[in-house]
């Protein structure tokens, strides 16, 4: 386990898995733009079968295979990368040993998106014949993972402050 956590640290890996962020955000609006509609797993407040129906339609058949594409290749990387980096942080930011039990709550936003994810794909492939409860899953698994997502940036918020306080602090005591 040391290994894993040495490697995740490792500022090339960060270096990477950041420039790998980007990349792969910048596919992602390409493809926002492309479908003429918003993707799913970015409704934070959720959806519901009306709205779904309504946005799959904006996308087309050849929209809807693009995202479904998507969401079984891209964005099944993506929560890895990412997820790499925000642990990565969290670690190298813990001002206190016991903070770095804080990097586990990236884990819980990876295994939401990578739910997500196959929930999409399945309700992009099946389109029109979906079910409302398959969209409320949907929904419910998309409102999870904004939680896990807001969790996760306020652990980092909270990190970055203290490791910047205690910089100060030390500054200030050795004035």
């Amino acid at each position: 386990m040391g290994g894993i956590i040495k490697f995740i640290e490792d500022r090339r890996v960060l270096m990477a898995c950041t420039i790998l962020s980007v990349v792969l955000i910048m596919a992602f609006q390409e493809l926002t733009q492309r479908l003429g509609g918003p993707m799913f797993d970015t409704l934070q407040g959720g959806y519901d079968l009306m709205t779904l129906r309504e946005v799959m339609l904006v996308y087309g058949a050849n929209g809807r295979a693009s995202y479904a594409l998507a969401s079984i290749t891209l964005d099944a990387v993506f929560p890895f990368v990412y997820g790499t980096l925000a642990i990565g942080l969290l670690l190298r930011l813990a001002a206190f040993p016991i903070l770095r039990w804080l990097a586990i709550l990236p884990v819980f936003v990876m295994a939401f998106d990578l739910a997500e994810n196959v929930q999409l794909y399945f309700l992009l492939s099946g389109f029109p014949e979906i079910t409302e409860a398959a969209v409320s899953a949907a929904s419910e698994t998309t409102q999870m993972k904004s939680l896990a997502v807001l969790t996760a940036l306020l652990a980092l918020a909270f990190q970055l402050s203290l490791r910047l306080v205690l910089v100060i602090y030390q500054q200030v005591s050795r004035s």
